[in-house]
Formats: structure tokens, C-alpha cells, sequence
């Protein structure tokens, strides 16, 4: 007959909360590098909206990818980002309208394979 033991006082919480930190974790990793893959497109005049560009968090398991995070960017930001250039392209820059979507299509699957390898990591 095997033997049988009931664990009656195991404290469960700490690890209830470690996938939901690590997804977290993971999360914030990702983002950041989709921070840093949109960079390069986002249109460039003095430099001050590619370097508003920021990740925050939003709530559980959510975080944001933004530009114009500032009162000099924030009103420039979105026709930009819309397409209402105030500026040409300058050379050598690639600068889409749309550039997170441009950045999504391209590298979409690297950040989805990356979110996955971060929270394997962590768990």
C-alpha cells in the first residue's frame, strides 16, 4: 500500500502570483523591444519625437507603446504618425506614417516569439 501524505499548510500564494509577474515581466521585456524596432521609423526633425518614444504600464498585463509623450512632441506626434507629414523624409531615414504598424508587420513574429522564450525563462 503507498503512502500517502496531505499537505494541509503550504503557503500557495507566493506562487499564484509568479505567473502573473512573470507574464508581467515578460510583457515589459517585449515592449521595450518593440519600442526599440520602431525607433528607426519614426520620423526625425530634431530628434524630439523618436526620443519621446516610452513603454508604461496600463493596467494588468498590459503595456503601452507611445511617442509624444511630452507637450512639445504630444501635438506633432499624431499627424505623424497619421500621415500628416509637416516635413519631408530627410535621406537616409526611413520615416512611414503608420510606423508601428510597418514595425508590427515586419517584426511581429520575433516579439511574439520573444514574449514566449521571456516567459518560459521566468516561469
Amino acid at each position: 500500500m503507498p503512502v500517502r501524505c496531505a499537505l494541509k499548510s503550504i503557503d500557495l500564494s507566493r506562487a499564484r502570483e509568479r505567473p502573473g509577474r512573470a507574464a508581467g515581466a515578460a510583457l515589459f521585456v517585449t515592449a521595450e523591444n518593440v519600442l526599440s524596432d520602431c525607433t528607426p521609423r519614426v520620423p526625425k526633425l530634431s530628434g524630439a519625437l523618436r526620443g519621446s518614444g516610452r513603454t508604461r504600464a496600463a493596467g494588468d498585463l498590459r503595456v503601452v507603446v507611445e511617442w509624444g509623450t511630452d507637450a512639445d512632441t504630444a501635438a506633432y506626434a499624431r499627424p505623424q504618425y497619421y500621415g500628416n507629414f509637416n516635413h519631408p523624409n530627410q535621406p537616409g531615414v526611413q520615416s512611414p506614417a503608420r510606423w508601428f504598424d510597418e514595425a508590427e508587420r515586419e517584426d511581429g513574429r520575433r516579439w511574439v516569439q520573444l514574449f514566449d522564450h521571456e516567459l518560459k525563462a521566468r516561469v
